[in-house]
C-alpha cells in the first residue's frame, strides 16, 4: 500500500501574529498597572472560589434533603408494616 499525503498547505502550521505593540498598548491602558492586572485576577478568581462554595452548598443541601425525603418514606413504609402485621394478627386471632 502507497501512503496517503496530504497536500503540502494543509501540512503547514499556521503561526499566531506576533503581537504588536499596537496590542500591548492596548493591555496596557486596559490595566493601568500590575497591580491592577493582579487585582483583577484575585477578584475574578474570588468570584470562582466563592462561586465553587455555593455550588457545592447547594449539592449539599440537595443531598441532605434528598436523604430526609429517603427516612421519611423508610419510616412510613416501617408504620405501614407494623399496622399490616398487627391486622393480620387480629385477623388470625378472630379466625382461630
Amino acid at each position: 500500500m502507497k501512503p496517503v499525503e496530504a497536500p503540502a498547505d494543509e501540512m503547514a502550521v499556521v503561526q499566531p501574529e506576533p503581537r504588536t505593540e499596537d496590542t500591548l498598548d492596548k493591555v496596557a491602558r486596559k490595566f493601568k498597572t500590575q497591580a491592577d492586572l493582579w487585582k483583577r485576577v484575585a477578584t475574578n478568581t474570588d468570584k470562582l472560589r466563592l462561586d465553587a462554595i455555593a455550588e457545592r452548598d447547594r449539592a449539599i443541601a440537595e443531598r441532605d434533603e434528598a436523604r430526609a425525603i429517603i427516612a421519611a418514606r423508610r419510616e412510613k413504609a416501617k408504620l405501614n408494616l407494623r399496622q399490616f402485621k398487627g391486622k393480620q394478627g387480629a385477623a388470625e386471632q378472630e379466625a382461630a
